[in-house]
């Protein structure tokens, strides 16, 4: 009988040891299984589907974790942007899309040219203020199209943005087709004073926006076929809203060792202290040499 028992002992490990990677050894699928399984019955549920097709079934069957996880983020952004806010004075925060770069290439933005802007009007580090800046985001229509709510850049982004994080945000088309879409820029000259809107008169951006999927605009039957756009337009064409400015011929712009040489400039901040910030440096560009 001990022989027996020892046997019953022996097989019983051996199925529990072959069964360890399904098995939490009392019976029961490990989470590692659990999540791997219902891992790859997302990827064969949405293998045929579109970006949007797929966002609207992870939103549909994993809305409440998907929830869970974006009000975490928000959370914690909003810990940062309180402690940012608060722990300097700020000379400038400003956001560069479309141009990451690993900073110790040669290719490297130089930012520290934003350090001499600082120095200029008395606001430098050394004294106590604070920079602060984004440099690795990449953004497209594509971005928008697909309404990447898993995706932590493109959460973040937004909320800073509504946030009045940022003074001004230094982009190439792509990059401003995005926040377009999103409804980042305001109007240059409700940010800029009349005399900085002097010197850019012939540098003013317009664009053709639309976005059939607005939750906040009434589309008709057949508004709704048609795609979605946001396009560079002339002053006078309709529809066309004032949204940045082009200041690819700064010189300050050129040194900053971009990644394209169309270079726009948008303004998501609405507080007075954004306007100040972005309208001072706006000048500063302008006259940099």
């Amino acid at each position: 009988m001990r022989e027996n028992s020892d046997a019953n002992i022996s097989s019983d490990n051996d199925t529990n040891t072959n069964s360890g990677q399904l098995s939490d050894g009392h019976g029961t699928p490990s989470r590692k299984h659990l999540f791997s399984r219902s891992r790859d019955a997302i990827a064969e549920n949405t293998k045929d589907m579109t970006g949007k097709e797929k966002a609207k079934y992870l939103f549909y069957y994993y809305k409440w974790y998907l929830l869970v996880a974006v009000v975490l983020i928000l959370l914690a952004i909003y810990v940062c942007i309180n402690v940012a806010k608060s722990s300097k004075p700020i000379a400038f925060s400003y956001a560069i899309l479309n141009s990451w770069v690993i900073s110790d290439s040669d290719d490297s933005l130089h930012t520290y040219i934003f350090e001499d802007y600082a120095d200029s009007v008395g606001k430098s580090v050394s004294n106590g203020y604070q920079i602060i800046s984004d440099t690795m985001y990449t953004f497209s229509m594509e971005d928008h199209d697909e309404n990447s709510t898993m995706n932590g850049y493109y959460v973040r982004f937004n909320a800073m943005t509504e946030d009045d994080y940022y003074d001004v945000i230094i982009t190439d088309e792509a990059g401003l087709q995005f926040c377009a879409l999103e409804g980042t820029p305001h109007s240059p000259d409700t940010v800029l004073s009349d005399e900085t809107m002097s010197l850019y008169s012939d540098r003013l951006v317009y664009m053709d926006v639309y976005d059939p999927y607005d939750p906040d605009a009434y589309i008709s039957d057949e508004e709704l076929e048609q795609q979605t756009r946001a396009n560079i337009v002339d002053a006078d064409a309709d529809n066309a809203a004032l949204v940045a400015i082009d200041v690819s011929d700064s010189k300050f712009i050129q040194e900053l060792n971009l990644y394209y040489d169309t270079v726009y400039i948008i303004f998501p901040g609405t507080s007075d202290d954004n306007k100040s910030r972005a309208d001072s440096f706006i000048q500063y560009i302008y006259n940099y040499n």
